[in-house]
């Protein structure tokens, strides 16, 4: 078996990487793309190499879906912002016409994506049935500490 020295002399070729790997510039060894390894064997080998361990996304660059509790209600309310921070100070302050006589909120989910359409895309989903429903497997402790 060969050795692929392109991303690290230790690990040889022909095992399973996902793609990935190849998307992140900044890093030579990432988790993903090497799932045999143990995490602390990850962060071990990115000390040794000094690698950067910046996103090669900017975060200001991040649309991000979130799932927002009333903790007056316990109902949902599901968005997609650009600016996280900013959007539920909106929603706990009250100038969010759809939400200010429901709060206030606790941030109990969110995911980011780097297009726009994506974020979008998800909402969208997370508002059909299926998404609901999916919402309520995949937070099934959460949900269920709010609503006692």
């Amino acid at each position: 078996m060969g050795w692929d020295r392109s991303l690290n002399s230790s690990v040889p070729l022909g095992l399973p990487r996902l793609l990935i790997a190849r998307s992140l510039p900044n890093t030579s060894l990432n988790k993903y793309a090497y799932p045999f390894l143990r995490k602390n064997e990850w962060f071990r080998s990115l000390r040794e190499e000094k690698v950067s361990y910046t996103s090669p996304h900017k975060l200001s660059n991040m649309h991000y879906v979130y799932i927002l509790m009333s903790l007056k209600d316990h109902k949902l309310y599901i968005g997609c912002t650009k600016d996280l921070e900013r959007r539920f100070r909106e929603h706990n302050t009250g100038k969010v016409e759809s939400t200010k006589n429901r709060k206030p909120f606790k941030l109990i989910f969110y995911e980011c994506f780097v297009n726009k359409s994506d974020a979008f895309e998800r909402e969208q989903w997370f508002k059909t049935g299926f998404g609901y429903n999916h919402i309520r497997k995949m937070l099934t402790k959460t949900l269920e500490s709010f609503e006692g």
